[in-house]
């Protein structure tokens, strides 16, 4: 991530600190407001012939809407409308020959009504003998009132069975109006009202673009002034922090063997005449602010300062690295680091500087080292051996963490060779005991 320049304006704020980051996110967020507020006013003003044919087509369509004059329900009551329009003979006939079947009787069969009052009160004489048949009588007498009740309402109701033709061709004329609107503006009669609010509110900021674009230049040269206050104060605290970074990285890297090594924190800002105005320029600005940061470094006296990701050596590259990472220890987020040979044409006391950083890294965060020389490996909480293995004619590698005598041993071959000697072992075991002290583990028996 840190051959990246994307992020290394990200690992900066983090180490300016806590004040920093919120007023990035302040600029992040007063940037958003402003790119929102030009896209409102690029919209609202646009093409003044797009915006005249706008117009004149909302005007068409909110005063199609209001002429109907819709209802919510209107569509279901005249679907009721016309399927009774359509079925008028059919009602009519019902209702006659039901109303005659009950109230008045056809040819020789007489009305349910009278065949009802009639055995009610062929019950209630037979209730003075059996007063049991008494309930029965009632209840017979009731429904002859219900079954007149309902004779008369049919009556009254077949009176009212519409056969107008004019009716039923205003119905059918209404309904087709509706469904003409449904097709343009909405499904449903509340689609097409909600259409029309919409309509009218645009209709209106169109017809108010002008008061309305005022008042939107209004915000932004508010919202303007407060990013380039807030960006300025963000750069300013950035060059102060890139002073620091670059020098602090700086020494840390000499004390890693490269003395005559340089590293720059560079923050750099782009003249744009679209650009936000700043003290008096007019810069480029993003979400992040007005800056572009990139580490830069060279180990070679002479030599220009260049991009950290074009270093060519990968030993100069590993202690580079380890030389920022020491210092960003307290503000990277990053939990886990990885160095692959960081010792690689290193000697003396450059590795042991090298150790020392690493096991400073290492007490704020997780460190994955491979290593070769024994300085480095002795300050490590857990040694991993690896080493490749030969099973049913294939070579596998594994790695294997070592009990604490086998670590003495393994630093002795780190220290000798293969031949282990009574001076390589005893070396070994002080390397080991110094580790821990440095550590600040007390000292443990090399046990099995």
């Amino acid at each position: 991530s840190l051959l990246d320049p994307q992020n290394h304006l990200e690992v900066l704020d983090r180490f300016a600190g806590a004040e920093s980051l919120a007023l990035r996110a302040e600029v992040s967020a007063l940037y958003s407001e402003w790119k929102q507020l030009t896209r409102e006013r690029a919209g609202l003003l646009g093409d003044q012939r797009d915006r005249a044919r706008r117009l004149d087509l909302l005007r068409f369509q909110v005063g199609e809407i209001d002429a109907a004059q819709l209802r919510e329900g209107e569509e279901e009551e005249l679907e009721q409308r016309r399927r009774v329009l359509e079925n008028a003979e059919k009602l009519f006939s019902v209702a006659s020959s039901a109303f005659t079947g009950l109230y008045e009787g056809e040819g020789h069969r007489p009305a349910a009504l009278d065949i009802i009052r009639s055995a009610a009160s062929s019950l209630a004489e037979a209730a003075r003998i059996d007063p049991s048949l008494q309930p029965w009588a009632q209840a017979l007498e009731e429904a002859g009132f219900g079954v007149e009740e309902v004779a008369r309402a049919l009556a009254r109701y077949r009176e009212t069975v519409p056969f107008d033709p004019a009716l039923r061709a205003q119905v059918d004329q209404r309904l087709d109006l509706l469904h003409g609107l449904k097709r343009k503006y909405g499904d449903t009669l509340a689609e097409i009202l909600a259409y029309r609010a919409q309509a009218a509110a645009e209709m209106e900021r169109l017809e108010r673009s002008d008061e309305l674009a005022a008042e939107l230049d209004e915000r932004m040269a508010a919202v303007l002034d407060r990013l380039g206050r807030a960006a300025a104060e963000l750069s300013r605290r950035r060059l102060a922090a890139a002073d620091q970074l670059g020098s602090r990285v700086q020494r840390e890297i000499a004390s890693l063997g490269m003395e005559a090594a340089r590293f720059k924190v560079s923050v750099a800002q782009e003249e744009d005449p679209a650009g936000v105005e700043v003290e008096g320029r007019r810069l480029a600005m993003t979400a992040s602010g007005l800056d572009r940061v990139e580490f830069l470094f060279t180990a070679n006296p002479g030599e220009p300062l260049r991009p950290l990701a074009r270093i060519a050596s990968g030993g100069e590259m590993a202690r580079a690295m380890l030389g920022i990472k020491a210092v960003l220890a307290e503000a990277d987020a990053i939990p886990t680091m990885i160095f692959d040979e960081v010792d690689a044409g290193i000697g003396g006391r450059t590795v042991q500087a090298v150790a020392d950083r690493l096991h400073q890294v290492g007490r704020r965060r997780q460190v994955l080292c491979v290593t070769h020389l024994p300085q480095i490996a002795c300050l490590a909480d857990a040694h991993f051996a690896v080493f490749k293995e030969v099973s049913d004619g294939r070579t596998r590698a594994l790695a294997r963490r070592l009990k604490e005598a086998e670590r003495v041993d393994e630093l002795a071959r780190m220290l000798g060779g293969a031949d282990l000697t009574g001076v390589t072992l005893e070396h070994a075991r002080e390397l080991l005991e110094r580790g821990r002290q440095r550590r600040g583990r007390p000292s443990r028996a090399a046990g099995p």
